[in-house]
């Protein structure tokens, strides 16, 4: 969330909007059928967007997790999580609504997007998300349960 241009601030739009079924209704019927809200070439889409929200009485609501990490990035995880990326002057402190943090607290665990992300990097974070199994990472280990899961063992019978 942005809080330069529109008094409640507003949602970046390269990190993609989600909206509720009744922001979605006031959008389409008011502004955009009934007029309430039109695209100015010489406004950025985000802006506008927020701009419109604002006038049609849509909320920007916080999307931050319970540890005020943010979920939506206008960056990529490669500016806002190795420390130093981003100096005191860069626009993204100047523009941020809340006070954020840098490196690997930046972030939520549930982040849901990111921008200005290649697709080169999209099938590097497939591979360490997916594919990768660091070597000394035991299997039958199940970290959501805890522990090792138990396996099953069969005695050999020996005969001296």
């Amino acid at each position: 969330k942005f809080k330069t241009f529109v008094k409640q601030g507003y949602m970046s739009g390269g990190a993609g909007y989600v909206l509720s079924k009744e922001a979605l209704m006031r959008f389409v019927k008011s502004g955009l059928e009934e007029g309430a809200c039109h695209a100015e070439e010489s406004i950025p889409e985000d802006i506008g967007m927020g701009q419109c929200m604002d006038k049609l009485e849509v909320e920007a609501v916080d999307t931050r997790d319970s540890l005020g990490r943010g979920r939506f990035f206008p960056l990529g995880p490669e500016r806002l999580v190795p420390p130093g990326q981003l100096n005191d002057t860069y626009w993204y402190k100047n523009y941020v609504f809340y006070p954020t943090q840098l490196g690997l607290e930046c972030c939520s665990n549930r982040a849901i997007s990111f921008h200005r992300v290649t697709v080169a990097q999209i099938y590097a974070m497939e591979y360490f998300i997916y594919h990768l199994r660091p070597f000394g990472l035991e299997k039958g280990i199940d970290p959501f349960k805890g522990g090792r899961e138990k396996k099953k063992t069969h005695k050999i019978k020996t005969q001296l």
